[in-house]
């Protein structure tokens, strides 16, 4: 791996592997090369609520490095190192596919549960994700409006009009298109007036930093909901948050004062009730 890369992941994330130490100990990219087919690579869920009956309606899946040696590893950790080579796409596919497959499995058993997966810049650059969608939503056949893509607003994408036709093609077979992390990157008005969204995620930084912003905030998610989208408030901790996601009116909220990210068989119990 490059080494400026190796020491700008470790300067944003000290704990790039789980432990006391903070040293880079391992080569993270050739670690993570075959870590799906090893079966390192697992989904956890974390639940979205919906914030006018407070009751669990959809999870967003969020992957998980289980490291053989050095445990389990954040996200944060490794999908940079992921973009960067190339790996997020077999990554991708793994986590849209576990995506479906749960989704699945919980309407069979009468668990309406909606599912967020996240998809990458560098994934929507090549037409393999939008063929892997059309299979799993085929090969599934989720009803419409249960599968969710979260596209990274503060990622560029390369080619808005040819993303946002192949998006639509999708959306007219019932996926839905969220623009995550809205607030933190630069391209907010393109992709927000180009591409065909259902949902808008709130950065956690307008709610967690931004409390006397909530007038604005309201605003905003007024004409988002005029015009059909769903709009989602991350990172509430606190209930001072929840009463700021209740008064801008978000129709979900997601975060730590509801779940943390689960795997998959914790949360199997928490939407049954078991747990």
């Amino acid at each position: 791996m490059n080494h400026a890369l190796l020491l700008r992941i470790a300067d944003s994330s000290p704990n790039v592997l789980i432990g006391d130490t903070k040293e880079i100990v391992v080569n993270i990219e050739a670690e993570l090369v075959g870590a799906v087919e090893r079966h390192e690579i697992e989904a956890y869920f974390q639940p979205q609520i919906d914030v006018a009956t407070g009751t669990i309606i959809g999870v967003e899946a969020l992957a998980r490095w289980r490291h053989p040696v050095e445990g389990l590893i954040a996200p944060n950790d490794f999908i940079p190192v992921a973009e960067s080579t190339g790996l997020i796409h077999e990554i991708g596919a793994f986590m849209l596919e576990e995506g479906c497959r749960n989704a699945a499995r919980w309407h069979r058993d009468g668990l309406a549960v909606h599912v967020s997966v996240n998809v990458s810049a560098l994934q929507l650059a090549t037409p393999d994700v939008f063929d892997t969608l059309h299979r799993l939503m085929a090969e599934y056949k989720l009803p419409a409006g249960t599968l969710t893509i979260e596209i990274t607003e503060s990622q560029v994408i390369s080619d808005l009009a040819g993303v946002a036709e192949r998006l639509e093609r999708l959306r007219a077979i019932g996926l839905g298109v969220s623009l995550d992390d809205f607030g933190t990157g630069h391209s907010s008005l393109s992709q927000l007036r180009d591409l065909p969204i259902t949902e808008l995620k709130i950065d956690k930084s307008l709610i967690q930093q931004n409390e006397t912003n909530g007038a604005l905030i309201s605003v905003a998610v007024a004409l988002l909901q005029e015009r059909g989208v769903r709009v989602v408030a991350e990172g509430v901790e606190t209930l001072e948050q929840l009463e700021l996601v209740q008064r801008i009116r978000a129709d979900r909220a997601q975060g730590y004062l509801f779940g943390k990210p689960l795997p998959v068989d914790e949360l199997d119990g928490v939407l049954t009730g078991t747990k």
